[in-house]
This record gives structure tokens, sequence and C-alpha cells, in this order.
């Protein structure tokens, strides 16, 4: 990419894909934000604010805003996917003959889609045809508004592929962002999609007026849930414990800047899911789909998730809060640590 500058397109524009796409600017790199409807680009571009999901932040004099998709993909390096991953399918197939122009694709979505029980890496390898080594994930704890302020962060790239990962890392590395590499893409996006579930039961925790005690238990075996299913898909343990696991567990478990803790708390409190889901104002909280997911392959693999299989009830079987609490509760009493769990150091 000598003797040009390098241009990335970042395909959704929600606040996560806004943010992002602002702050690229700052390495004076071409940056295209691109969104789906056209009039809501149209007004971000005049006001130069995203005054849908990001309204009092002003945008970087150098950022470009669309609803072309062929201008947005031209020449692109590097495709930063910011899209809602229920939604993510189709978008590709959508734009598949664009989107192929790109070098890389890097997934910024947490989520598994319903349909197929697929991962975001899963799905651009399927729709584009590209190879697994132009396919990376950026993920961990990492809230838009905080990102727009420059406040400190750290979050991690990962690919099948540790020489993109690293390429990746020095590219979207920012003064205020220390970026990670990892090439264990399925821990991952696993950790950064099921966080989102368990956070969801953190804040019908608070909902229900439960306490520290409660959530911090929550989290914790929430935790092992999680990894149970990492493992299960062949990542490594450790990755759970990082950034995209632990890290965004804790972020999103414990703000109210968290649409998923915040839908859950206002299921705590007596609202039905389609009340708290429209209270975000057409902002999307991944883990209630996400919690159907989950709930299907813990069904369909025997992975024990209890907390993830609660959470489902609560959203899709009209069980009660409290009820699920006590199902939890009522348990039959375990090891803390798996028995039948084997790790073995190399």
């Amino acid at each position: 990419m000598e003797g040009k500058k390098i241009k990335i397109a970042v395909f959704g524009s929600g606040s996560w894909g806004t943010a992002l796409a602002n702050v690229l600017c700052e390495k004076n790199y071409k940056v295209v934000l691109w969104g789906r409807d056209k009039e809501k680009v149209k007004k971000i571009e005049e006001l130069r604010e995203n005054i849908y999901y990001l309204p009092g932040y002003k945008l970087a004099p150098s950022l470009e805003i669309t609803s072309n998709i062929d201008y947005a993909t031209k020449d692109t390096d590097i495709a930063i996917l910011s899209i809602p991953i229920q939604g993510l399918r189709e978008f590709l197939k959508g734009n598949n003959t664009y989107l192929k122009r790109a070098g890389f694709f890097v997934n910024t979505g947490k989520g598994i889609e319903i349909l197929t029980l697929k991962r975001p890496s899963e799905i651009i390898k399927e729709e584009l045809d590209v190879d697994f080594n132009q396919i990376a994930t950026l993920s961990g704890p990492s809230f838009a508004k905080e990102v727009m302020e420059k406040k400190p962060l750290a979050i991690v790239i990962a690919s099948s592929d540790l020489n993109t990962a690293k390429y990746l890392q020095d590219i979207l590395s920012l003064s205020f962002m220390r970026i990670y590499r990892s090439d264990d893409i399925v821990g991952v996006e696993i950790g950064g999609a099921l966080k989102n579930v368990i956070a969801i039961a953190a804040g019908i925790s608070d909902g229900l007026g439960f306490g520290y005690n409660a959530k911090a238990s929550l989290i914790t075996r929430g935790l092992v849930e999680i990894n149970r299913m990492a493992i299960l898909y062949g990542a490594h343990p450790f990755t759970i414990l990082g950034l995209s696991g632990l890290g965004d567990l804790i972020l999103t478990s414990t703000s109210a800047l968290s649409r998923n803790w915040t839908v859950g708390k206002l299921i705590g409190e007596g609202l039905s899911l389609e009340e708290a889901m429209n209270k975000l104002n057409g902002m999307v909280a991944e883990g209630v789909y996400t919690a159907k997911s989950a709930y299907y392959i813990s069904q369909k693999t025997n992975v024990y998730m209890p907390i993830t299989q609660e959470v489902y009830k609560v959203l899709y079987e009209n069980k009660p809060p409290h009820e699920a609490l006590s199902s939890l509760l009522s348990k039959e009493l375990k090891h803390e640590i798996d028995e039948d769990f084997q790790f073995n150091l190399l």
C-alpha cells in the first residue's frame, strides 16, 4: 500500500461505526462512513453530527459520509463491518460485488446468527468467498461515547492468521486506543457475543434490586458458561479471560451505557421485552438475539449454561425474573471447577 493513502471504509452508521470511523481520521487515512438510510446519512453529513446515535459529538472534518456503496468500496484497503449480526448476511449478500474489492474485512459486531448458529467471520467467509486470512474481528470493552471523547481503552483484534492480526493492529491502533492481537478469532467472537447475554442477566438482577453480591456471582458464573462454549468450539480458555471475554463482560454488565444491561434492568423492573427494546430508540441490544442462538447451541450440544437458559426463558417464554432466579438457586450443588475439565499446558 506504499505510495497511496490507506482507505478505510466503515459500513454501518450506528454509534460504534460512527465513533470508530471518526477517530481513525486521527491517523490521516482516507476514511469513509457508509450508512444505508440516504436521508439519515444526508442529515449527518449536513450537520457533521450523528444526531440519531451519537448526538452532541461533532465529526472530524476529514471524515467522508455517504450512502453510495460504489464510492465507499472503490479502492478500499480495509472494510470495517459495523453491522448488527442478524443483518450481516443480508448486507453482505446484497453488496457482494462491491465489498469484495477490499483487501481486509474487520467485523465489529458481537453476536451469533440465529438461523445458522454461525459466527461473524464464518458469515463473511461464506458470503464474500474470501480467505480467512483476510478476515478479522475487533472486540473488547468499548463504549462509543467514550471513544468519541478519546478516553483510554484497550481492545483486541483477532484473525486466524496472526500476520493479518498484526498488520491490522498496526493500522488501527490510536494514541488513546491500545489494540492487542490474537489468532484465536473463535474465542474472541464467542466472548464478545455471549457476554451480552450475561449482561442482560446482570441487568435483570439490578432491576430486581438484588444488589452487588448477586451481580458479582452472575458475572463470574456467566464467565464459566462463556468459557464452556468457547472451549467446545476449540477456543483457548485464556482468551475468555482477556479483553473480549472478561473485559467486555465487566463493562457491559456494570454500566448504564450498556444497551444489554439496560434491557435486562427494565425487564427486571417489570417491563416486557418489547417495551424494554422500545426504550432503546432504535439501537440494537445484540444479547437479546444471541440469547436465542446460545440457547439453541446449549440444547444442541448439551453444554451446561443455566444462566443463558434462564435468560432465554425470561425473554422468550415469559418466565417471571424472580422464578428464573429461584431456578438458578435450586440447581444441583456442584464443584466450582467443572470436574471433567482438562487443560494441558504445552
